[in-house]
């Protein structure tokens, strides 16, 4: 069965094919994925335009299945012709279903979405609840699945408890989102490394981050891809805790995505808060949360000082993503379950 994935984003592809590549020993797909230059808005004759364009390539027609990632406005050309093709459409919302639309006032894009998540050759699907939440109950979207199909990760083995975990002691920090400059003279007692935008190194891979006691990381997104891929490598967050995270996120030098949307209502971003992956129930032993600033300075020393206590945490880490990894890739292999029809 071939299946091709539309997608621009590094993150997605891996998920994606991670997926296809554990659940294929079973299942009869074949997996292609094509990175497309599509723009973030598509409007109606431009859908029609890309929709032709693809068409009119032969290799084209021998896909079964589309998925689109990423950005849900690559599905545009395909949504708004899916009469006009017999392929079976799977979107798997990783961002504002929107992101694209909603400053060019395109309401029709938000009916057609909303129509044609009915349709019985589409599945909407969603990485996080804040997603589902804003397309289904707000827009009108249908989903496949009740709840989220969270990522899949590639899985880094766990050692054996006679393996020493080493590290340099030192927390690792990504500047994106809310920029360290902003911050930087709140952390007292702290060893960190910055990498990442404004003038900054990149850092290598999942394995680079590993190196480091942890990540201290201030959300900016209700998900985001990296999370999972370095969760894979058991790698432990030091984040604000929910509470704090309501104390700094309406300080101006604060960068949450839903607080930057224009015409936001305070309600969307306080849901935003609250079903972000971040806080959820399930992942409280997850993450080392930190009530203050103070707080993280003393969680930093309590880690850095007690090596077991940070083995424990890697431990649960890789427990709760081996159980997640394998509920969802079951959910994966229900909505392509139409690809086998």
């Amino acid at each position: 069965m071939n299946v091709l994935h539309i997608t621009n984003h590094i993150g997605t592809t891996r998920n994606v094919e991670n997926v296809f590549s554990t659940i294929q020993q079973d299942k009869a797909f074949r997996l292609h994925t094509e990175k497309c230059h599509f723009p973030l808005y598509i409007h109606l004759t431009q859908a029609n335009d890309i929709f032709n364009q693809y068409m009119t390539r032969e290799s084209f027609r021998e896909y079964h299945t589309l998925i689109f990632t990423d950005i849900c406005m690559y599905a545009r050309p395909f949504l708004q012709n899916i009469e006009d093709h017999s392929m079976n459409i799977i979107l798997y919302v990783t961002n504002r279903f929107d992101w694209g639309a909603w400053y060019n006032g395109d309401t029709n894009y938000n009916a057609l979405y909303a129509a044609v998540s009915k349709h019985p050759r589409v599945r909407f699907i969603a990485d996080n609840r804040y997603d589902q939440y804003y397309a289904g109950e707000i827009h009108g979207i249908q989903f496949f699945h009740a709840d989220l199909v969270r990522l899949t990760p590639i899985l880094k083995p766990y050692p054996s408890s006679k393996k020493i975990h080493l590290h340099n002691g030192k927390l690792f920090v990504y500047n994106r989102g809310t920029y360290i400059r902003y911050y930087h003279h709140l952390l007292h007692g702290l060893e960190y490394d910055v990498y990442g935008y404004d003038g900054y190194a990149r850092y290598k891979d999942e394995h680079h981050i590993a190196e480091y006691m942890g990540y201290l990381h201030l959300p900016y997104q209700t998900n985001i891809q990296s999370l999972w891929e370095n969760l894979g490598h058991q790698i432990v967050y030091f984040i604000p805790s929910k509470s704090f995270l309501y104390t700094i996120i309406f300080e101006g030098w604060y960068h949450w995505e839903e607080k930057e949307r224009n015409q936001k209502p305070v309600e969307m971003i306080f849901n935003s808060i609250e079903l972000a992956e971040w806080y959820q129930e399930e992942h409280a032993e997850l993450f080392v949360y930190f009530d203050s600033w103070e707080d993280l300075t003393v969680k930093y020393h309590f880690y850095l000082e007690n090596n077991s206590a940070l083995i424990e945490k890697k431990k649960k880490i890789h427990e709760y993503l081996t159980i997640s990894n394998r509920i969802h890739l079951g959910k994966w292999e229900n909505v392509l379950d139409f690809s086998l029809t």
